[in-house]
């Protein structure tokens, strides 16, 4: 199997795909867990050169840490609709992640979790946590230009940068386009006949998933760039696959 690096795209279907992935690979070959949260990309400031030599890593880190291990590894990554993937993300942490969990955790990391718990929708995504925001704001371009760990102005050459690097992926998934992506899945990667990829880690009870056109509106500009990279990807997604089927 081809090494791979996956850069997981927070609450868009990333648990199942990372799951499918490491089916792949020998226990030995997995890399740990590097960094989940903006305080740990802090305390382990970008010293990565210990990471290096394994063939699959996979995690909710940024391109800075491929390009510090990368040996050759293909690298893919997850797309969803901003605003869903935002509102999952919500409902995740207010549901799903216990009281216990939040004590385990800490409190620079446990606040934008309580902020879930808390607060309504509206108030969650106006919150002006510079923590919980990186979370929320234009993330994923982020991530794929260096790191989502920091915020950063949006600007044309770093969305070119994106956009190319998309392009030179080997795969992705689109949460709202499965079948297309499983069908790509399998295009790229024949020699390891993929079935479907499982379903794990989703969000349960969804009675705070209404959402306002208000809130909508704001998340959308808030989320420009990755509005951008997101339809950016659905539409390479159907030409290739168009292209696949001649």
């Amino acid at each position: 199997m081809t090494p791979l690096f996956f850069l997981h795209n927070a609450k868009a279907g990333g648990t199942s795909i990372q799951q499918m992935f490491e089916n792949l690979y020998p226990r030995d070959a997995i890399a740990p867990l590097i960094e989940n949260t903006p305080q740990q990309y802090r305390d382990i400031a970008r010293n990565y050169a210990r990471f290096k030599g394994y063939e699959f890593y996979a995690g909710h880190y940024g391109y800075c840490l491929f390009e510090a291990v990368n040996d050759g590894h293909a690298l893919v990554t997850n797309f969803r609709n901003p605003v869903s993937r935002i509102l999952s993300l919500y409902n995740f942490w207010r549901n799903n992640v216990s009281e216990r969990d939040i004590k385990s955790m800490l409190e620079v990391d446990a606040a934008p979790v309580k902020e879930a718990k808390t607060k309504s929708f509206s108030d969650f995504i106006r919150s002006d946590n510079p923590d919980l925001r990186l979370y929320i704001d234009n993330t994923h371009y982020r991530q794929i230009l260096d790191t989502w760990y920091v915020d950063r102005a949006p600007s044309l050459l770093g969305l070119v940068k994106v956009l190319k690097r998309i392009v030179a992926m080997r795969w992705f998934f689109v949460t709202e386009f499965p079948g297309l992506s499983q069908v790509a899945l399998r295009q790229a990667f024949p020699e390891v006949g993929f079935s479907n990829i499982p379903v794990v880690n989703a969000s349960s009870d969804k009675k705070h998933d209404s959402l306002s056109g208000e809130d909508a509106s704001y998340l959308i500009g808030r989320n420009a760039m990755d509005f951008t990279i997101y339809i950016f990807a659905v539409v390479l997604l159907t030409w290739r696959s168009r292209r696949a089927s001649r």
